[in-house]
C-alpha cells in the first residue's frame, strides 16, 4: 500500500499516552499474528496497565488461553469469548462481557492497518480506547502486507457505510 494509504489509516487514531486501564483487549488475527498478539497483551498486564488481559476471536482466543495456560501465565489474569468473526462482533461480544463487569476503558491490541476500523468500531460499542499496534511479522511480504492494508480500506469503508462507528 502506498504511502498515502498507509497514512490515512493511521493518521486519525489517537496515541498510547501509557496510562493504566481496566483491560487488554487483544483481537485475534490468524495463528501468524497469535503468539506476538498474545505476549504482549500479557507484557502490558505485567507492566501494570490493567489487571486483565481479554482475547476476542472465534479461532484465536481459545487457542491463545489455553497456550498461555500451558506456559504457565496466571489465568487469573485471562479471559475471553470465542464467538466472533469479525471486527463488529469482536467489539459486541467484547462489550457484553466487559461493560457487564463494568470495565469500560480499554488497550485494544491489532495490527497497524486494522487499528482504526478497531478503535472506532470498538469506541462505537462504547468503550473508551486506546489502541495499541503491534507490527506485521518479518515474515511477512511486502505484497502481503499491502493486500491487508488494502482490506483494511475497503473493510473500513464498508463499516462506515454499515453504522459501525456510533453508538
Amino acid at each position: 500500500m502506498s504511502l498515502m494509504g498507509r497514512y490515512l489509516l493511521i493518521s486519525f487514531v489517537p496515541i498510547d499516552t501509557g496510562e493504566p486501564t481496566q483491560a487488554i483487549v487483544v483481537l485475534g488475527r490468524g495463528k501468524d499474528l497469535r503468539e506476538a498478539r498474545s505476549a504482549l497483551g500479557v507484557s502490558l498486564v505485567k507492566s501494570g496497565r490493567a489487571p486483565l488481559v481479554f482475547f476476542s476471536g472465534k479461532s484465536d482466543a481459545p487457542r491463545i488461553v489455553k497456550a498461555l495456560e500451558e506456559q504457565g501465565v496466571d489465568t487469573g489474569i485471562l479471559d475471553g469469548e470465542a464467538c466472533s468473526r469479525t471486527t463488529a462482533e469482536n467489539a459486541k461480544y467484547t462489550a457484553q462481557v466487559l461493560m457487564e463487569r463494568n470495565i469500560k476503558k480499554i488497550i485494544l491490541v491489532t495490527d497497524i492497518p486494522h487499528l482504526l476500523r478497531a478503535y472506532l468500531t470498538f469506541s462505537g460499542v462504547g468503550f473508551q480506547v486506546i489502541p495499541h499496534p503491534t507490527p506485521f511479522p518479518a515474515s511477512y511480504s511486502r505484497y502481503r502486507r499491502q493486500i491487508l492494508s488494502l482490506r483494511e480500506v475497503v473493510s473500513f469503508i464498508s463499516y462506515g457505510l454499515q453504522g459501525y462507528y456510533s453508538q
